[in-house]
């Protein structure tokens, strides 16, 4: 076989390994999405739109019961005072978001504002930052599945520095980017308030590991910090390593379905060894290996905070669930109460294990979604 076909059939099988999607392929993709998308949102919103008069008598004759198919904007006027207004999955748009904004946000009692796949695009997002930068009564803000870019993370990162009552923020499913998410990073390293961020399901990489490495370095105030479902690697994990280590207020962390793989696996040991916050980790879908349950079940051995671990859908088998739970055998004690193994198959013996022996050194730990083979 000639040199040629050698470096091909190499380059197939470590690609083979590591099923990632370039950054600048799928960066591509997602930018002819987004142009497409914008085009297509602008059709349905001339289509959607229906005048509406604040005055009008129409108001007075709508009918609770039908109001999921009504305009958003009268529905907007009529829940303006419950404590959650979910226009989740409607066809909003800028257009009419902006209205709503400028009509409803200054008097709403709204506290939790849920906005996910409403088509909101740049403009809307802006219209949003906007009527809640003095806004008193919003903690909660779903932005996830909108189309968004930098663009809109330049936006909120300005609301944000002057809104102090935000708590929870959902930016998930928004394709971001390294770059995208920048502008937010520099904000979260200031005096945002910010308690709670999902940024799950977008095009997150290295880059933005040492980023959030930075805000968990100077940031008191965020607690939980969702990563699920982006491009992380053992190199990005590697880069936040210190700042998880040392983080004094992070409670929740999620980095399930990434790419950490055991040399991943083997960093987020050292975190839990170090780490005296977390009470919550899920690594799940990170094709973790026996060499990686070992490492995590060894520092689960000098961890004494955690309290759940999710571990499910890697690829430990009955192995690499032995060496966990050999390990939390060997464990002076522990405050887990969850274990979730789930889609990990064992043989009889390893779950009678869990059942007894576990469960008779740590009354409190449950090892749940663990599947037993009777072959």
């Amino acid at each position: 076989m000639d040199s040629s076909k050698l470096d091909y059939t190499k380059s197939v099988a470590k690609k083979a390994q590591k099923p990632k999607v370039s950054n600048t392929q799928r960066l591509i993709r997602e930018s002819r999405r987004k142009v497409w998308a914008e085009i297509e949102n602008q059709k349905r919103i001339l289509l959607n739109i229906k005048n509406i008069n604040d005055d009008s008598d129409e108001d007075d004759d709508f009918d609770p019961c039908t109001r999921n198919s009504e305009n958003p904007v009268i529905f907007f006027k009529l829940e303006r005072n419950e404590s959650t207004v979910d226009l989740s999955n409607r066809i909003v748009g800028p257009v009419q978001i902006t209205e709503i904004s400028d009509r409803y946000f200054p008097s709403m009692k709204v506290t939790r504002l849920l906005l996910r796949n409403c088509w909101l695009g740049n403009e809307g997002v802006r219209a949003v930052a906007r009527g809640l930068v003095n806004n008193l009564t919003v903690t909660e803000l779903d932005l996830s599945a909108n189309k968004l870019d930098v663009n809109s993370v330049i936006s909120i990162g300005e609301m944000l520095r002057d809104n102090e009552n935000l708590e929870k923020l959902s930016l998930a499913s928004n394709s971001l980017t390294d770059a995208d998410v920048e502008p937010l990073m520099l904000v979260l390293q200031g005096k945002c308030k910010l308690k709670e961020l999902c940024l799950s399901n977008n095009i997150l990489g290295d880059d933005f590991a040492k980023a959030i490495g930075s805000v968990l370095a100077v940031n008191s105030n965020l607690v939980t910090l969702d990563l699920a479902s982006n491009q992380l690697a053992s190199q990005g994990i590697a880069a936040m390593e210190t700042e998880l280590r040392r983080a004094k207020f992070l409670k929740f962390l999620d980095i399930s379905w990434n790419y950490l793989y055991d040399e991943g696996a083997k960093v987020i040991a050292e975190v839990l060894k170090g780490n005296k916050s977390l009470e919550e980790l899920r690594i799940c879908g990170n094709f973790i290996r026996v060499e990686g349950a070992s490492y995590i079940g060894n520092a689960m051995r000098k961890n004494c905070n955690l309290r759940t671990l999710r571990l499910g859908h890697n690829l430990l088998k009955n192995e690499g669930a032995n060496v966990l739970i050999r390990e939390l055998l060997q464990s002076a004690e522990t405050l887990l109460e969850i274990l979730n193994l789930n889609g990990t198959v064992v043989d009889e013996r390893l779950a009678s294990i869990c059942r007894r022996e576990l469960k008779e050194k740590f009354p409190q730990l449950k090892v749940i979604h663990l599947s037993e083979s009777h072959s």
